[in-house]
């Protein structure tokens, strides 16, 4: 009796230590996993926080893990950005949910996959993991959940079939530069002086640089660029802004040309270039003059490749994304 006894002591003993010793190899919820450190300035915080991940996908160096990183790779290779690397701080914030993926029957962490997300608890959570409130988000769902940018956050698919436009049209371009969507086209309203004002005041605190209702190349927001070396395809031409009539508001080059409005594009305008730039030395504590752009600029000048054939690459797949449905 004594003998076995001792012998179930022992058995227990190691199915202890040896759950033990593999709890350590996976995250746990409210874990903070460092991605990328900023070196320059205030430090540009950038959380990610995922939803419908278990606890299997949350092994270290598993799912969650490999996908962050992914995605703070194919963030620090978007244009201008890449040019800044060392001002972003980028984290991700372990949630392990009590099943796999993001539909209205999965029991998960943020609601993902019913009728709204719960906004508090992804933002609430992000400041915790930044540290502060100057934060921006992505908020990942194991599945498909579309994609989108909402305030501070954008909503991402990890099943994405092309993750290079989610991330530079609705992460880089909508939350990081604040840039408006520039493929809104039918409208059926007409420029008039609280329009007016609302683009005068934008451009004062560094936003819709690349949109204006004036038409003389003198006097448009972006007449600087006009006829300087390098800057050939800026001019005055035709462009609708939400519920404005196309052609009422004009815009520094082609609006088909940028991301913003052609998911084939990956390029970013001019103005849209100097809005992010703005946008990243303003957050970063740094000079944001029209000098030091243009003096800036000139490296993207120098690029010839706008079909970023190098970095579809990115453009990843994986077969651990939870992919089902249920009634």
């Amino acid at each position: 009796m004594k003998k076995l006894f001792l012998i179930s002591i022992v058995i227990t003993g190691i199915v202890v230590l040896h759950f033990c010793t593999n709890s350590n190899d996976y995250y746990k919820t409210g874990d903070i996993i460092s991605l990328h450190s900023h070196t320059v300035g205030n430090g540009i915080a950038i959380v990610i926080i995922g939803d419908g991940f278990d606890r299997d996908d949350c092994r270290k160096g598993g799912v969650y893990e490999d996908n962050c990183r992914k995605l703070a790779n194919a963030f620090l290779a978007m244009p201008v950005i890449r040019d800044f690397k060392d001002c972003f701080y980028i984290c991700a914030h372990v949630d392990v949910s009590p099943e796999r993926g993001v539909y209205k029957c999965v029991n998960n962490v943020y609601n993902t996959g019913r009728e709204e997300l719960n906004w508090d608890k992804i933002r609430s959570n992000a400041t915790l993991a930044a540290g502060k409130d100057d934060r921006s988000v992505i908020f990942m769902g194991n599945g498909m959940i579309g994609g989108y940018a909402m305030g501070d956050v954008a909503v991402y698919s990890a099943n994405e079939s092309y993750k290079i436009y989610w991330m530079i049209h609705e992460f880089a371009g909508h939350i990081i530069g604040r840039m408006p969507d520039m493929y809104v086209e039918d409208g059926e309203g007409h420029v008039d002086s609280s329009t007016k004002t609302t683009i005068d005041d934008q451009h004062v605190v560094g936003e819709l640089l690349m949109l204006d209702w004036r038409s003389d190349p003198d006097s448009v927001f972006w007449k600087d660029f006009i006829g300087r070396k390098g800057y050939e395809k800026v001019g005055v031409y035709p462009s609708g802004w939400y519920g404005i009539i196309f052609g009422e508001l004009f815009t520094c080059e082609p609006h088909n040309s940028t991301v913003m409005y052609n998911n084939g594009a990956a390029y970013f305008t001019v103005m849209e270039r100097y809005q992010l730039w703005r946008q990243i030395q303003t957050r970063a504590g740094l000079p944001a003059t029209l000098d030091k752009f243009i003096e800036y600029d000139a490296i993207n000048l120098k690029t010839t490749d706008w079909s970023w054939t190098p970095y579809k690459s990115l453009d990843w797949t994986d077969d651990r994304i939870w992919n089902g449905k249920c009634d």
